[in-house]
């Protein structure tokens, strides 16, 4: 038989400056998908128009630097006063309530009450609502359940800003109940009818007013980006 020679296993070693060397030139590639530019017309973001918002400088947490990204948050909330009024008289008390209590919901200076700004991320949660609400829409309507009789409203609420929001619900229930009760000074034979306990809440985030063009925009900018091809539309 005859030996082989075998080469040893070669090993290199990186000293600490070469691996900070090697680091220092690694580009971060960002595609549509991680900048989320899918999600606005023509695939640019949309952003606040200066760095600073009222007395203060907002700032993007994906690119620091650069103003804030405008978002559109659309809420659908549910609010039951879990009362089944017995007589035309209860019933139009309650209502009258429940109307006057969304009512109060309203009102910026509640509305900001009932807001949490950064619930995931931290960089949002000092914001005032004067300096990155844009506007509130907000449409409700008050009515019977078809089963259980139960008085209670919907709201849906669409917010344009330049944050990262969500629905406080404790506060929303805490401010319905006041709100209600507060239309009758002394209920008197209607006292029954009178909040004891916080309404039901129920709030569902819902998708952006344009959500089909910017799922579409999503797959055929994502598509793209991966695998270099360009995506066909077909449905024109």
């Amino acid at each position: 038989m005859v030996a082989r020679n075998k080469k040893p296993p070669t090993s290199e070693v990186r000293t600490a400056s070469a691996v900070k060397k090697a680091s220092a030139v690694k580009k971060v590639h960002h595609s549509a998908k991680s900048a989320q530019a899918w999600r606005y017309p023509g695939g640019v973001i949309q952003r606040a128009p200066q760095l600073k918002l009222g007395s203060r400088e907002y700032t993007d947490h994906k690119n620091p630097g650069e103003p804030r990204r405008k978002q559109e948050s659309n809420f659908f909330i549910t609010l039951n006063t879990n009362m089944s009024p017995n007589t035309p008289a209860e019933m139009s008390m309650c209502i009258n309530g429940l109307r006057d209590a969304v009512k109060h919901l309203s009102k910026d200076h509640v509305l900001a009450a009932c807001l949490k700004f950064g619930p995931v991320d931290s960089h949002y949660q000092l914001d005032r609502y004067g300096d990155v609400i844009v506007s509130a829409e907000w449409k409700s309507s008050v009515e019977t359940g078809e089963i259980m009789n139960r008085v209670h409203a919907h709201i849906w609420l669409t917010i344009v800003h330049y944050s990262q929001i969500q629905i406080n619900t404790q506060m929303l229930m805490a401010q319905t109940k006041v709100a209600y009760n507060k239309t009758k000074e002394d209920w008197g034979e209607f006292e029954k009818l009178r909040m004891k306990k916080n309404p039901y809440v129920h709030v569902k985030l819902l998708p952006q007013s344009d959500w089909a063009q910017i799922m579409r925009n999503y797959v055929t900018k994502n598509f793209a980006s991966e695998t270099g091809y360009e995506a066909v539309d077909f449905s024109s």
